[in-house]
């Protein structure tokens, strides 16, 4: 081959190698909008899934219980009172009744010695069979006033005392998780009969865009329409009220129960928010006890009860009067 035609395949051999490495670069690049359409697509679903819950989360509050209940205290067992047991003692003393002189222990005389070793473990073990005894009265006696504390104070609820339900009330702290969206939660007695006041939070714990999946896996954010969000508001306030009343009715003896539900509203006489009562339920314990939870709609439930609440998808809530029942 001449010298031009040396050229030509040299430059030919350049262009494939050019050629072969632009078509992996292209390939790669390829390759990285897969991922990141992969990752775009698992971003959305992410945003939607977390969108998702952060709405379960607030409309179904009623689903969740505390665990706090009248069993804790009605279960308590009075601590028996430890006896004295010689355990270590008589196994030492076994030992030394047990222990015979060997011939070396005659031959050199060592057998005084060693039953006085003997005797020395039997004071220790003595020592230690009282310690552990002394330990066991100690925590005995932290228990049985444990015990004598919450046996009076469920005697007291039981009597409807009003420091003694606040006590424990405060005690159980039922009401943790909603006081962690911001609730305020105030109880009080009345004879026989509860009475609840919610400070809840205004409409904007609601999204404002509803987010979704289109069919192509990507991302749709949408400004939530105000009936929606008015209702989804509505859900929440109702699953609120629902949530309290089941837990006081868990944990007290009471059968009757009003929940004020307060949220600051538009006041259209003078132009500012103010806290107003827009859900008011008296509760019976025989109804809340017999509803199946995991499948009801929060703002529906409460028709199972005597209620106030004045609610239009397009307006919100209005103002509503507090249940008075004598």
């Amino acid at each position: 081959m001449g010298y031009k035609g040396t050229i030509r395949s040299i430059g030919a051999a350049v262009r494939t190698a050019e050629r072969n490495a632009k078509r992996r670069q292209r390939e790669l690049e390829k390759q990285a909008k897969e991922i990141q359409k992969m990752e775009e697509l698992e971003r959305a679903s992410f945003e939607v899934s977390k969108y998702e819950n952060e709405l379960e989360v607030l409309t179904t509050l009623h689903n969740d219980m505390s665990g706090c209940n009248m069993s804790l205290l009605e279960n308590l067992v009075e601590p028996i009172e430890p006896t004295y047991h010689k355990t270590k003692e008589l196994k030492a003393r076994q030992v030394l009744s047990d222990y015979k002189p060997g011939i070396f222990d005659k031959v050199f005389g060592t057998g005084d010695k060693k039953v006085s070793k003997l005797e020395s473990k039997i004071e220790l073990a003595t020592e230690q069979d009282k310690h552990t005894f002394d330990l066991s009265m100690d925590r005995w006696r932290t228990e049985k006033k444990e015990f004598s504390y919450f046996d009076k104070l469920l005697s007291d609820i039981n009597s409807y005392d009003r420091s003694a339900v606040q006590t424990w009330i405060e005690l159980s702290k039922p009401f943790e998780e909603l006081e962690s969206l911001g609730t305020k939660v105030h109880i009080d007695c009345i004879g026989k009969r509860l009475v609840a006041e919610i400070t809840s939070n205004p409409i904007e714990i609601i999204p404002e865009v509803t987010k979704s999946l289109l069919k192509s896996g990507k991302l749709s954010e949408k400004k939530t329409t105000i009936s929606k969000r008015n209702e989804q508001y509505q859900d929440y306030i109702a699953s609120e009220s629902l949530k309290i009343s089941r837990e006081l009715f868990a944990m007290l003896p009471y059968e009757e129960l009003i929940i004020n539900s307060n949220v600051k509203i538009l006041n259209k006489a003078t132009g500012y928010h103010e806290r107003s009562t827009v859900l008011s339920v008296f509760y019976v314990r025989e109804t809340i006890e017999h509803i199946n939870y995991e499948s009801i709609d929060p703002s529906d439930a409460i028709t199972n009860f005597v209620h106030n609440m004045n609610f239009k998808k397009t307006r919100g809530f209005e103002k509503v009067d507090q249940i008075e029942i004598t």
